[in-house]
């Protein structure tokens, strides 16, 4: 058994909880986004104009189709995205107010990422030591 091929997993999954929790925070602060639904958000901006269906976003959003249809319907009611059904092709599109919203939320994203990085880039810090740093950083303290 290799422990420290399991306590770099771990780091990776604490250095993960961290900044979800951070993102989580400063994008419902300011924009009334879940990390969960900016990430939603941001695969249909980077989708073709056509939109995605609910088993393309599995993949991004890490859940089950059951979670894609219920976080999509709950950003439906919300005006910010669509549920297209033309030809029986059905799919998901992003509409204007939620481009907007996206675009916003973006710039408060960079910032919070880009400040959790900032120290550990500077440092020089190792992959190898990379979680540990991120686990470390203020950047993602909560206020």
């Amino acid at each position: 058994m290799n422990g420290a091929a399991l306590q770099s997993c771990l780091g990776l999954v604490h250095a993960y909880a961290r900044l979800r929790r951070k993102l989580d925070d400063e994008l419902g602060t300011l924009h009334g986004l879940s990390l969960d639904d900016f990430v939603l958000l941001d695969a249909l901006f980077r989708s073709d104009s056509a939109g995605l269906c609910a088993a393309d976003l599995e993949g991004p959003l890490g859940v089950q189709r059951s979670a894609v249809v219920r976080q999509v319907i709950a950003l439906e009611k919300t005006g910010l995205l669509q549920r297209m059904n033309d030809h029986g092709v059905r799919s998901i599109q992003l509409r204007s107010p939620g481009r907007r919203l996206l675009q916003e939320a973006t710039e408060t994203a960079e910032a919070v990422c880009a400040a959790a990085l900032a120290a550990n880039v500077q440092m020089g810090v190792r992959a190898d030591d990379f979680h540990r740093a991120l686990c470390g950083s203020l950047a993602l303290e909560l206020r």
